[in-house]
């Protein structure tokens, strides 16, 4: 007996000692890996040891089912003493170190979902589980769990999916898992604690008793919290969060909430202060709403929401209802600096209302009702806001024309309006302004009736009104087209302030036209801004008191005066059938081409009766000219380059005293001076054809007829120096011209002189006599 004792204290350290460092053969690890198997769950170990403090130890073990994988670097268990006697394995007590857990979806083309870093202690008891502790990381957050559960390994996974409540979506869970893995944690990683008992895919006996959770100073995308808490609790099914509690730098939110699986349906109550402006970078949809609004969007350190929200799921079908207000303060959008929002919402599966929006700036408050109810979208929107606060809303040619306006008193708006989506909107308002100007001209008061469809915005009888005017007609815009229509519009406004609110060019084109006062104007017609060669205008002007024109750089003023104005693509007719003018009348007509480079117009002056000495006052500072001028002139010039003027005409002086012209003046002397007596008779009548091109007035025809003689005349003046180069002869009228023809070749003269100093000489003769 000694010596069986004696031998087993030898051997039996030595044994152990063998398969600590060697480990059992196959026969037992398979025997082992039999004991681990449990409905389709197969085992797999690599080598399989014995330690007398820690008992069976499985190293690179794989335990394996149809959709289930779990690898673990170490494995320790204990099996009863009592069966192995028997030839049986039982395992009863299981310790996991090192472990990782894949579950893989029935859908092949779907990640796989996997925990991390699994350490557990496990009391099997007949289908239970007794979790001491089970640790691992799933989603980047460390998860701590302790309890009871029914074993999940001791079912076919498929028999599982049937007790899988509807609600569960593979694609969901993934992409959970995918958001949790952006967190980063500038502290320790948060720890979820849970203490779990029952069967946790049959919720009706499933209870979490505890889930904790605790991080401080999170960091998801451009979201940063100081601190996050979670308190809840799960019973019959029904998840509670009575406490969810998160803080960043500038505010606060609380909330909690219920979730029943086995009903379907969650209820969550949130009252938060937080900074929203990281929120709406990172979850509004990345489309044309996300670049309008939160790329220009700055909230401030002042904000409060509080929501309610009820959720229900059958199979696919998602309802919720989310019933809420919301305020902010002191915020810009884009370089508009709003002082505060508030509204009330409310959305409730496919319709949703906003109710009593109010956006207050430093101008005025904009005030809102919006609701979508089955694919319908309604507005209602009445606003005292300046336009200038929100340039940032319109395009670039809008913000140009806000730029160059001035409101003095904010415009008032209300709209109506209903559509399929924002870009089939139709609808009606009222639109009234106070004192207003567009780049430069100044409005006292407008009105007018908003018409709104998907392609054009309508201005129905608007009414404009200054110090000296009114204009009133209908206004549509067509956007499609770019198109301007203008029905009946009639206005007593100036109409160089006018062109000045529709077209700066068009202003450009009228500016030689300035009217002593607000001229009836009657318009009719369209204008494309964006396409000029399709304009088709027309204005009808009338006034009374006449209007004053710049020729040449001097101001030729009319009397009463009619004139037709019409717009045809990118030129510009004038027509003045008559109009008063220095006693007589004129007619004119004008084409202007402001496309052309340089811009170049024509002109085609009719002069009938015109008193001489107020022209020659007018033009060459003289007044002795008297009598009456009749003639035309038609010619073409570019736009401040008058030098290039080319044109033709035709002047007749009747009643006149030709020769007191200053440049003519010094001929009648010379001409008393040969033949005495002569120089002072008076010279009634003259007549010119005339060309002017490079600068010079020329003529071939001069005739000014005297009392028994007449003087011819050829040459050309530079109207711009007064530079003449003119010869003139005397010849007798009738027979005795005819007969002294040779002689009166003797008196021809010329002049090389200007026209204040004419310089006169005898060209053939020595010039004995001179002036």
């Amino acid at each position: 007996m000694l010596s069986l004792l004696l031998i087993l204290l030898v051997s039996l350290p030595i044994g152990l000692t063998f398969f600590w460092s060697v480990g059992f053969g196959e026969i037992i690890k398979r025997r082992v890996e039999l004991a681990l198997k449990r409905d389709g769950l197969q085992a797999q170990i690599e080598r399989l040891s014995f330690s007398p403090f820690q008992g069976f130890i499985a190293k690179n073990t794989v335990l394996k089912s149809a959709r289930v994988c779990i690898h673990a670097q170490r494995l320790t268990f204990s099996f009863s003493i009592s069966q192995f006697l028997w030839g049986k394995i039982l395992i009863n007590e299981v310790q996991l170190d090192g472990a990782s857990l894949d579950v893989s979806p029935l859908n092949e083309m779907e990640s796989h979902l996997s925990i991390q870093d699994l350490s557990a202690r496990m009391l099997l008891q007949s289908h239970y589980l007794r979790l001491s502790i089970a640790e691992f990381t799933f989603g980047n957050i460390r998860f701590v769990v302790s309890g009871s559960i029914r074993n999940p390994l001791l079912q076919p996974l498929a028999s599982t999916l049937k007790r899988q409540p509807d609600w569960t979506n593979w694609k969901m869970i993934e992409r959970i898992v995918r958001e949790l893995g952006k967190i980063r944690y500038l502290d320790k990683p948060a720890q979820v604690d849970i203490v779990v008992e029952g069967d946790p895919i049959a919720f009706q006996t499933f209870r979490a008793h505890k889930i904790t959770l605790h991080a401080k100073n999170i960091q998801y995308c451009s979201i940063f919290l100081r601190e996050m808490e979670l308190g809840a609790r799960c019973t019959n099914g029904v998840l509670e969060i009575y406490k969810l509690y998160m803080r960043d730098t500038e505010g606060n939110l609380d909330g909690s909430g219920t979730v029943d699986f086995l009903a379907s349906e969650g209820k969550f109550a949130i009252s938060s202060s937080l900074n929203l402006q990281p929120f709406f970078t990172e979850f509004f949809p990345r489309n044309r709403l996300q670049k309008l609004v939160v790329h220009k969007l700055q909230t401030g350190a002042s904000s409060q929401i509080d929501l309610t929200t009820h959720l229900s799921w059958k199979g696919d079908h998602l309802r919720y209802k989310v019933l809420g207000s919301a305020a902010v303060c002191k915020f810009f959008y884009g370089k508009s600096f709003l002082q505060r929002l508030e509204l009330g919402f409310l959305f409730e599966d496919r319709q949703w209302f906003i109710q009593d929006l109010s956006i207050q700036c430093r101008s005025g408050v904009l005030r809102a009702d919006v609701r979508k109810i089955k694919e319908l979208l309604q507005i209602r929107l009445g606003s005292t806001l300046n336009p200038k606060e929100f340039s940032d809303l319109f395009g670039l040619k809008v913000r140009k024309l806000l730029d160059q306006t001035q409101f003095l008193d904010s415009p008032r708006l209300t709209l109506r309006l209903s559509g399929r989506t924002l870009d089939f909107l139709h609808g009606q308002g009222e639109l009234s302004i106070g004192r207003t100007a567009v780049r430069g001209a100044w409005a006292d008061y407008g009105s007018s009736k908003i018409e709104i469809s998907p392609q054009s915005v309508t201005c129905r009888d608007f009414e404009v009104r200054c110090k000296r005017g009114r204009g009133s007609g209908t206004l549509s815009y067509n956007f499609g087209k770019g198109q301007i229509q203008l029905y009946n519009v009639v206005s007593t406004l100036m109409p160089q302030d006018v062109m000045l609110w529709i077209s700066p060019q068009l202003a450009q084109v009228v500016s030689p036209y300035r009217f002593r006062s607000p001229p009836i104007v009657q318009v009719d017609g369209c204008l494309y801004p964006s396409d000029p060669q399709l304009n088709a205008l027309s204005v009808q002007i009338y006034s009374r008191s006449g209007l004053d024109y710049d020729l040449f750089g001097r101001t030729l003023c009319f009397g009463p005066t009619r004139a037709t104005v019409c717009i045809e693509g990118t030129q510009v007719k004038i027509r003045i059938p008559s109009a008063a003018l220095f006693q007589g009348s004129i007619a004119l007509q004008a084409s202007i081409h402001p496309d052309t480079l340089p811009p170049t117009f024509e002109l085609d002056v009719r002069l009938s009766h015109i008193e001489c000495s107020r022209l020659t006052e007018l033009f060459f500072g003289y007044t002795r000219s008297n009598g009456f001028l009749t003639g035309n002139y038609r010619f073409r010039a570019c736009t401040d380059r008058e030098e290039g003027m080319l044109g033709s005409g035709y002047i007749r002086i009747e009643e006149g005293s030709v020769l007191s012209i200053p440049f003519l003046r010094p001929l009648s002397i010379i001409l008393n001076q040969i033949i005495p007596g002569i120089g002072y008779e008076p010279a009634r009548k003259a007549c010119v054809a005339f060309q002017v091109e490079n600068r010079k007035v020329s003529t071939k025809n001069l005739q000014i007829a005297g009392p028994g003689f007449n003087l011819l005349g050829c040459g050309d003046v530079d109207f711009f120096t007064g530079k003449m180069n003119m010869t003139v002869r005397v010849n007798a009228q009738g027979v005795p011209g005819m007969v002294l023809l040779p002689v009166s070749k003797l008196l021809e003269f010329e002049s090389r002189g200007t026209l204040s100093r004419p310089d006169w000489r005898l060209k053939r003769l020595k010039p004995l006599i001179q002036f």
